[in-house]
């Protein structure tokens, strides 16, 4: 019931955030099994339903919505990485930042991708359109830097997908050849 009413009262704001980044008409049509927060899972289980309950959710009504798109976009999307990390960025990024303004970075998401996200960065931005002030904030907070120009040659192709168009442009890219990473570290003691 409190997850249900939270839904109602923020579904329009999500449903227009979700129109906008896909860019397209879409349903999404999914049976959400709501489970005691103790649990604290999600997990899809495709055939258009999902398992949902998580502490985090007693105390931040935002995560319950945030996780909620997150698995209902599982079943919109086929199971492989680049989509897993367009759902973390279009929902446990981007609808964080659009519902509670908060910027989220790539530590909070799966580690097994945090490469993958990196390597898609540049396409993502230009595909949101987003601003180079924008790009350079939420770089800084991501610890990452890239020269934006390189990448202005994809502009015109990319900003005129919808959200189906683009992750098939990532699939066909070839990612490990066109995108070169490296890193570097701080250390520092815990506090």
């Amino acid at each position: 019931m409190r997850i249900e009413k939270n839904w109602e009262k923020n579904k329009d704001k999500i449903n227009a955030y979700l129109s906008q980044i896909f860019k397209k008409d879409f349903t999404i049509d999914t049976t959400a099994i709501i489970v005691c927060p103790a649990l604290n899972t999600g997990e899809n289980l495709r055939n258009n339903t999902f398992v949902w309950g998580h502490q985090k959710g007693l105390d931040d009504a935002f995560y319950d919505l945030i996780y909620l798109v997150h698995e209902s976009l599982h079943s919109y999307f086929k199971m492989d990485e680049i989509t897993h990390a367009i759902i973390e960025n279009i929902a446990d990024i981007g609808l964080n930042k659009h519902l509670e303004n908060k910027d989220v970075s790539f530590n909070d998401c799966l580690s097994y991708i945090k490469m993958l996200h990196i390597k898609i960065l540049p396409f993502w931005n230009i595909y949101l359109e987003k601003k180079k002030a924008d790009i350079e904030k939420e770089n800084a907070i991501n610890n990452i830097s890239y020269d934006q120009s390189a990448f202005d040659k994809y502009k015109s192709k990319i900003k005129i997908m919808n959200i189906d168009d683009f992750v098939t442009f990532l699939e066909e890219l070839d990612l490990e050849k066109l995108v070169n990473i490296k890193c570097s570290y701080s250390i520092n003691i815990k506090t």
